[in-house]
């Protein structure tokens, strides 16, 4: 019996931020971990896994590939740094040149929040964008 789209996008989401939470727990790992699984077995089992299930679900294999891909790089990138740590705390900087940055200063102050919202953005609009695309290309599942 095959997955159903719902089973599906839950997986998948549910995937994204596991792998997120383990690369943001250890932030040296990911530059590694970013080039893909190459021949080491967890690695290859997990890939083994979302690709499977994704096919499992009716997506062609090669949709299966490049959703696997874009989720990858969508989460290693957002594991890589901190959007909010990349301004500094000094208002100065800011103020008279970027009228629409005045506040920028106090992001660092709401880093979790914002690099956690961005995140969970990003990943609510791929896996939408996904399930609209999966009803034009997906075969019936069983």
């Amino acid at each position: 019996m095959r997955s159903s789209t719902r089973d599906w996008a839950g997986a998948l989401t549910a995937w994204a931020r596991a792998y997120r939470k383990a690369l943001t727990a250890h932030p040296n790992a990911v530059p590694y971990l970013a080039h893909g699984p190459a021949r080491r077995p967890a690695a290859l089992a997990l890939a083994e896994a979302v690709y499977g299930a994704l096919v499992d679900a009716g997506w062609p294999p090669a949709y299966a590939t490049r959703i696997g891909a874009a989720l990858r790089y969508f989460v290693t990138g957002s594991a890589l740094s901190s959007f909010a740590e990349g301004f500094v705390d000094d208002p100065s900087v800011y103020v008279g040149r970027y009228p629409h940055l005045c506040d920028a200063h106090r992001l660092r102050e709401h880093r979790q929040q914002v690099d956690e919202g961005a995140f969970e953005l990003g990943l609510a609009t791929l896996v939408d964008g996904f399930a609209a695309l999966y009803a034009e290309v997906a075969t019936a599942p069983d």
